[in-house]
């Protein structure tokens, strides 16, 4: 049967209706059908035109676009008939690439990896993993305390009546209640297990790692799904992280004899299972985590058994300038429990994540009680040993020039911010993971204001860039959606390049941002937003964009107060 002819994005009418309406609101709408290095290209009137990508994939393109080895190397197991669906078998690919990461950690604790599709599925690993340890452990300690109670009411029933039984309770009620109050506890951890995170974390979007997101509109709709409570503490909070910790006991009641009296002891146990971070924060702004905070948790494990993931899903694999960001902050002598890991671990070109888990710490059933369909492929390992031999060639070159251009880059954003102070308020990151949050611009007209205040100003130099400059800039995603810290959008730019971007090319992106800035400084917002409402500027203006007067300033600061009687 003739079907007609669809001129619809199918896109937009087969998957994501409302990302569509958004991305087509600001003209980032765009279909890109090829993709090399540092570019992705796009077809304009019939011509391919290239966009310099700065996005990176969110951090997962850190080699550029089907890197030439990367795929001379998937060509090579794909022609070699390679295995990817041998499950129930030893795959000898997969416990190499394990052997290598455990080699590149700081430190000299040996880890256990769990492979996975991707990064959200490495944190649901750890969750479950951490979970059952310390599940294991309370029911130990609860089977232990119901063992002693049971031998203390046999021991001592047969004179209950000299005794004196904790509220003058009948002896067997007095049992009971023991019972009943341990079980009580036991159900808590089972009902509430708690994970500290930090405000503005993102771990996924997955129904455990969703709990450890910040963004509430990530999370509202979903709560019911898992049972984890997790505490969003400020940096500052973790100063007194033990004391947090300590706030969350499991408490089981054992009877003691004393003369002819019975008292109650307690054996403790803790609800945190689990205290997550991500080292610098990727959706959560592009926000380092200050290196006091890292330094508190450093002491706090010394002192407190206190389960540690540092989620390197975005940040490792060279993105910083070393193999995983820890390494470089007080944390990296402390060996965490876990380390997550994704996103350019598979060159770009194959989806794999990796939860890693400290040997001491391992529970050996969960090799066999958690487990996936795809993850652990020869095809995937393959690739992922490929992009680590990459990343070492020549001691490590490419991991410093990451660090090189990361510092190239920042120093020119230094500069544009001492530029316009008015417009930028802080350049942050480290290597290619770089974040350029806006100021309030409570001095420019409404629609600056407001598009800051909600989030869409940097979907719109986004769109600015595209279009004007062929550069490829995007937000961090959680910014742009209500439910963050101060229950305000932010305005941020996130830069991600590949590591192959050049001076040259990051000399264009430092002049299209300071072009950007100027029309913004110019409260010049026809310029900026010409080209979505049919009336684009030439060059000419928008290298020079006029003054455009504030016709609605923001009302002056007012305090009022009530004189009724």
């Amino acid at each position: 049967m003739n079907q007609p002819v669809d001129h619809t994005d199918p896109y937009a009418t087969w998957c994501r209706p409302k990302l569509a309406d958004l991305l087509g609101a600001v003209a980032l709408d765009v279909e890109y059908s090829r993709a090399s290095g540092a570019y992705l290209y796009r077809d304009v009137a019939g011509q391919e035109v290239a966009v310099l990508d700065m996005v990176g994939g969110f951090g997962a393109g850190l080699f550029g676009h089907n890197h030439p080895v990367l795929k001379a190397a998937l060509h090579r197991l794909l022609d070699a008939d390679t295995p990817f669906l041998a499950q129930c078998a030893s795959r000898g690919a997969t416990g190499r690439l394990a052997q290598r990461l455990n080699a590149l950690l700081p430190g000299d604790a040996r880890y256990l990896s769990h492979f996975t599709n991707d990064g959200a599925g490495a944190v649901e690993a750890v969750l479950k993993h951490a979970y059952k340890v310390r599940f294991d452990a309370l029911r130990r300690l609860f089977d232990q305390v119901s063992r002693d109670v049971e031998a203390f009411h046999n021991a001592h029933e047969s004179r209950a009546d000299e005794l004196q039984v904790p509220g003058g309770l009948e002896w067997g009620r007095f049992r009971d209640e023991l019972d009943e109050h341990n079980i009580a506890e036991l159900e808590r951890f089972q009902h509430r297990p708690v994970v500290l995170a930090l405000k503005g974390a993102f771990h996924g979007k997955t129904a455990g790692a969703l709990k450890l997101t910040f963004n509430k509109a990530y999370r509202e709709g979903f709560e019911g799904l898992s049972a984890i409570h997790t505490q969003f503490l400020d940096p500052s909070d973790l100063l007194h992280i033990h004391e947090i910790v300590a706030s969350h006991p499991i408490r089981f009641r054992l009877p003691v004899l004393r003369d002819r009296t019975i008292e109650i002891e307690t054996l403790s146990g803790n609800a945190v299972i689990l205290l997550a971070l991500e080292v610098i924060q990727g959706e959560g702004g592009m926000r380092p985590v200050p290196a006091e905070t890292l330094r508190a948790v450093a002491e706090a494990r010394t002192r407190i058994e206190l389960p540690c993931l540092i989620d390197e899903i975005q940040t490792g694999c060279g993105r910083t300038g070393s193999f995983v960001a820890f390494a470089d902050t007080p944390l990296a002598g402390t060996q965490p429990e876990y380390v997550t890991l994704s996103k350019a671990l598979g060159g770009g070109l194959v989806k794999i994540g990796a939860a890693l888990i400290r040997e001491d710490i391992y529970d050996h059933d969960f090799g066999i009680l958690h487990t996936s369909t795809f993850a652990e492929d020869e095809l995937s390992s393959g690739v992922a040993h490929c992009a680590l031999d990459l990343l070492a060639a020549n001691d490590g070159a490419m991991m410093r020039e990451v660090a090189e251009t990361g510092d190239y880059l920042m120093r020119g954003l230094l500069s544009l911010a001492h530029r316009f102070p008015g417009v930028v308020r802080e350049v942050r990151g480290r290597g290619l993971m770089i974040g350029v949050e806006f100021t309030d611009l409570h001095e420019a007209s409404p629609f600056f204001r407001f598009g800051i205040r909600q989030g869409f100003l940097s979907l719109v130099v986004a769109s600015y860039l595209l279009h004007h400059h062929q550069i490829r800039i995007l937000a961090p995603l959680t910014t742009l959606l209500k439910g963050n810290p101060g229950k305000k959008r932010q305005a941020i730019l996130r830069l991600q390049p590949a590591a192959v971007i050049s001076r040259t090319e990051c000399d264009r992106v430092l002049a299209a941002l300071a072009e950007v800035f100027t029309i913004i400084a110019r409260n010049n917002e026809s310029v900026l937003v010409g080209h979505l409402v049919g009336a684009t500027p030439g060059a000419a203006t928008r290298r020079a964009p006029l003054i455009t007067p504030v016709e609605r300033p923001m009302r002056a600061h007012r305090d009022d107060f009530d004189a009724r009687i």
